[in-house]
């Protein structure tokens, strides 16, 4: 989990701490793995603001659609 920040890492870390099951730690484990996906997708996004700013794509659109 290299994406998520330390207060969702701490909230995560005390949702495993609370299940009461083997099935209440698997789903822990399922909701931060995609929290970590989502985390990632959106650093990406992020970093790629330079290229979505050059591309031709928002060049060419109206000033209300940039």
């Amino acid at each position: 989990l290299t994406h998520i920040t330390t207060a969702q890492r701490n909230y995560l870390t005390n949702q495993i701490s609370q299940a009461t099951n083997l099935a209440g730690v698997e789903s822990v484990k399922q909701n931060a793995n995609s929290l970590d996906g989502a985390m990632g997708n959106l650093q990406t996004a992020i970093n790629d603001k330079s290229g979505t700013l050059a591309s031709q794509n928002f060049l060419d659109a109206d000033e209300q659609k940039r």
